[in-house]
């Protein structure tokens, strides 16, 4: 199973995988300009397709937008999105029995990722 970084707003790259690491770079963002701009090109040059962004109103969503027409991205702020989100996960899961698929998630200016597994009958 592949697992997808975690990007750093601060620096617009993956996070070093050490406790110690995020925390400094948190106390970075809180501080200093977000590269945003940044990030969402080294997702997009990663092959991120899709993502859905968990926060409040569609700030980040029309960001991307500007930045690249190559990624889509779906507001998940409230209960009534989740259709559209769970239609956007199940509509590129791959059609075989096991299913595993990496979904990019933004939540206010942190880059996350989810692992998605099942079984598919």
């Amino acid at each position: 199973m592949t697992e997808a970084p975690i990007i750093s707003n601060v620096t617009g790259q993956p996070h070093i995988d050490k406790p110690i690491e995020y925390v400094k770079l948190l106390k970075r963002q809180m501080v200093e300009p977000v590269m945003w701009e940044k990030s969402i090109r080294f997702i997009h040059q990663k092959g991120v397709n899709h993502v859905i962004e968990l926060g409040y109103k569609t700030v980040l969503t029309n960001l991307m937008a500007s930045i690249t027409k190559d990624i889509s991205s779906i507001p998940f702020e409230k209960a009534e999105d989740l259709s559209k989100v769970k239609d956007m996960i199940t509509k590129y899961l791959p059609q075989h029995k096991r299913v595993q698929h990496q979904v990019w998630y933004l939540l206010d200016d942190e880059l996350f990722t989810m692992h998605l597994e099942r079984n598919i009958s």
